[in-house]
Order: structure tokens, then sequence, then C-alpha cells
């Protein structure tokens, strides 16, 4: 019946009913990440973006191991003017959760790609030797792309010097 109402108030676009439904479905499931997520697309879509990052917020303290939901918090504080800290400080929290986990490579490509934007080789670098400390899949993938992105730079450019 939850999911009926859902698609009902989404069909209308009615930005009152999405919340008059989406609320109190949230309360009494706050584990279905993925209607969060659908929440703050709603919000977003409809140009609230303060509350779509707000209802990220709440999705991800509630289902902190959702790298799905991470990522479009982290997808949406970037293309709505979030400065690279407050971008990367959400990567980081995903990353306390969920660094480990062995099908954790969709979040590391997501602030991999993040931070090459971002054009510090430094940066990147020492992603890589954190990417290469877990226990994932797609190790030999990152080893292999760890390799391209050496080639042609030298030490300097890859680590920050001492302090």
């Amino acid at each position: 019946a939850w999911t009926t109402l859902i698609a009902s108030a989404e069909k209308l676009d009615d930005l009152e009913r999405i919340k008059a439904v989406y609320e109190p479905f949230l309360a009494s499931f706050p584990l279905c990440y993925g209607y969060w997520k659908k929440y703050a697309e709603a919000e977003a879509r409809h140009q609230n973006v303060a509350t779509a990052l707000s209802i990220y917020e709440r999705g991800t303290a509630a289902t902190p191991y959702s790298m799905d939901l991470w990522g479009a918090y982290a997808s949406c504080k970037k293309a709505n003017d979030g400065t690279a800290e407050e971008v990367r400080s959400i990567f980081e929290r995903a990353l306390a959760y969920n660094g480990s986990d062995y099908l954790s490579h969709s979040l590391w490509d997501k602030y991999m790609s993040f931070e090459e934007e971002q054009g510090s080789s430094v940066t990147v670098a020492a992603l890589y030797t954190r990417i290469l400390s877990q226990p994932l899949k797609q190790l030999d993938r990152y080893m292999q792309s760890l390799q391209s992105f050496t080639q042609g730079r030298s030490a300097s450019e890859l680590v920050a010097p001492e302090a």
C-alpha cells in the first residue's frame, strides 16, 4: 500500500503530497535507503536543494551502510555548489562506514573521480594508497590504474612534501 501511495504522489509531482507520504513512511521504515534518495531527488527537482541535502543527511544517518545513498548525497552537494571540502567530508564519512566493504569500489570510484577533478596528484596518489590497503574485490584494477597514473610523474608530484 505504501509503494502505491508513494508512486501516486510522485506521479502527481505535488511536493506537499510527496512530503506527506514520505515523512511517515520513512519514520516507519527508515532503512529503505532507496526511498530516502527518491525523496531527496524530488525536493531537488523542485529547487529545494537545502531540504534535499537535509534529507540525504537524515537518510545517511539512518542507513550509513548504503553506498548508493552516500554517492547520491555527495553528487547532490557537488552539483549544488558544495565546496571541495564539503564534498570530501561526505565521501570521508561514507568511507568510515563502507570503505572496507569488499564491494565498495563504486564509492571509491566516485571519490577518486572527484579528487581527479580537483587536480591534485598528491591527493589522488594518497587515495590510491588508501584504496590498495582495503580488501576490495577490484584491487587489481586499482593497481593497474595506479600504475597508469604514476607513469610519467615524478615522485615529487605524487608525495606531499614533509612538513
